[in-house]
């Protein structure tokens, strides 16, 4: 069974500097988590460590489903 997981990344670009020449903003919109970002290595290291509960999803008995675990279905919902 899939899961849809989704991220918002916001990057602010100045191309008058080097490359990348960008700053930014990544967030998990399940756990409202956010990490300032430099690179694309800042942005996909996020993306990865928010997706391994996805991943590690427990495979019940009943109809081979998958089942969230218990860690990922006590992450806050966001309030903003």
């Amino acid at each position: 069974m899939r899961h849809l997981v989704t991220f918002i990344v916001r990057l602010w670009v100045d191309p008058e500097t080097s490359s990348p020449g960008y700053e930014g903003q990544v967030e998990c919109v399940a756990t409202c988590e956010q990490k300032h970002v430099r690179s694309s290595e800042d942005i996909l290291s996020f993306i990865e460590t928010r997706l391994n509960p996805v991943f590690n999803a427990e495979t019940t008995q009943e109809g081979n489903e998958r089942q969230i675990t218990k860690e990922r279905k006590r992450m806050p919902k966001c309030t903003s």
